[in-house]
């Protein structure tokens, strides 16, 4: 039962209007009788939206898909410029009755192969599929040259298939059944091995090499990345059986927060290997956000990896390691811009989205005393809203949020707020409007 119900509520969060039970049940294929205990359930566990009429509709509630969608939260951008794709991978891995084929586009570096396992992870976390699931990866980059060898690890083979098969042997196809098959470089793919795989997903049967009379039923789903641009190097039926394609930008294309977050992530890494505080000061923060490379994040990690190496064996024996230009092999640096420095502990819990923290904190108290103070504005109001944000500064005074964006947002209060409008009292105000600037 609970599987079923797990199916209904996962259907509701991933609709974009409220539906009748009828609906509901025609959709999953399920009687209406069931149907209407499921969502009775899901009402009464305040998971689900229940809207009076006639008939009753129901529709999802937003609380409890931010909270299943959390596998998604360290992935840096999920709710900017990564929003859109995670908002249609979701959707995929819930569509019934086996969710949809996904395919990831992107240069080389960007993080498809991580996104293909949040994927994999939120399937698990909704219960769309269980927790031992299988995940597999093939990439199809490396066996270019034979596609064969390609075919038999796909498919599997019998034994006498050919020359050296001393046994039969299951392809991927089957030993990810109930889990996750990510096919990386799936333009390499032979046309051959396209066909079969496409009449795979079309039938949800295939064969293995060597034998063309016992079909074998796999229930694998199915994610694919490419670097190439996809209708130049896969077949249009292949291409017609994969719904969903997303795309992620590379890293210089990213927001400047997106960067910088990205940026601390990386070497937040490195300090905990290191089991020690890196400062990185704000020219070579300067040039690792403004990174131009075709290896994208894969060549940014790369570089502050071999950054921290040279550091740390100059620096050995310190508690903190310095990182400076001369650690940074870079040929042509980029203009700088100040986006401030950084001081990462590794020791210490990496926050990905510490606004919302913040935010979260002290910021519904604030509104509230701000609401008051619309109504009665008395000296004991002004105290209590003053309070509440010297509580929101003192949280913000140890953290990673004074960096990047928001030492740019400094000196912009400064040039526009305390000179061009000449209000030099009111620096105090700066992180609260920094906050309010995020709460989009």
């Amino acid at each position: 039962m609970d599987d079923a119900k797990d199916k209904v509520l996962t259907y509701l969060n991933h609709v974009s209007k409220s539906m009748t039970t009828v609906e509901i049940a025609n959709s999953l294929n399920l009687s209406r009788s069931v149907i209407s205990n499921y969502l009775n359930t899901l009402f009464k566990e305040n998971r689900i939206k229940k809207i009076s009429g006639r008939p009753i509709r129901w529709s999802k509630n937003c609380a409890d898909v931010s909270e299943r969608t959390s596998s998604f939260c360290n992935f840096i951008g999920y709710d900017g410029s990564m929003k859109h794709v995670i908002e249609q991978v979701s959707a995929a891995v819930a569509y019934p009755p086996n969710g949809l084929n996904i395919l990831i586009t992107g240069n080389s570096g960007v993080g498809k192969s991580f996104l293909a396992k949040k994927i994999y992870e939120y399937a698990k976390q909704i219960k769309i599929i269980r927790s031992n699931s299988p995940y597999f990866v093939l990439n199809c980059a490396d066996y270019a040259n034979n596609p064969e060898l390609v075919s038999s690890m796909l498919f599997g083979y019998v034994k006498g298939a050919y020359t050296g098969a001393d046994s039969s042997h299951n392809g991927l196809l089957l030993q990810a059944n109930g889990g996750y098959l990510f096919l990386d470089e799936v333009h390499r793919l032979s046309s051959e091995n396209q066909e079969k795989l496409f009449s795979f997903i079309d039938n949800g049967i295939f064969y293995q090499i060597g034998d063309n009379s016992h079909p074998i039923k796999s229930n694998v789903r199915l994610i694919m990345a490419t670097t190439e641009r996809p209708t130049d190097t896969l077949l249009t039926t292949f291409l017609r059986r994969i719904p969903i394609h997303v795309t992620i930008p590379d890293f210089l294309k990213r927001s400047i927060d997106e960067r910088l977050t990205l940026l601390r992530y990386i070497i937040y890494q490195e300090a905990v290997k290191l089991n020690k505080k890196i400062y990185v000061n704000n020219q070579v923060v300067s040039a690792l956000v403004q990174t131009n490379n075709r290896g994208n994040i894969g060549y940014l990690k790369n570089l502050i990896q071999i950054a921290c190496s040279i550091a740390y064996k100059k620096q050995y024996g310190l508690d903190q390691i310095d990182l400076s230009m001369d650690s940074l092999l870079i040929d042509k640096l980029p203009d700088f811009e100040d986006y401030g420095d950084l001081l990462i502990d590794g020791q210490a819990a990496f926050i990905f989205n510490e606004k919302n923290s913040l935010k979260n904190a002290k910021f519904a108290q604030l509104m509230t005393e701000f609401h008051k103070l619309t109504v009665d504005f008395s000296s004991d109001n002004v105290q209590k809203v003053k309070s509440s944000i010297r509580k929101i500064n003192q949280l913000l005074e140890n953290s990673c949020q004074k960096t990047g964006l928001y030492y740019r947002h400094q000196e912009l209060f400064k040039k526009i707020i305390e000179q061009q409008f000449g209000l030099n009292k009111t620096s105090y105000l700066e992180p609260l409007m920094f906050l309010f600037y995020e709460a989009k």
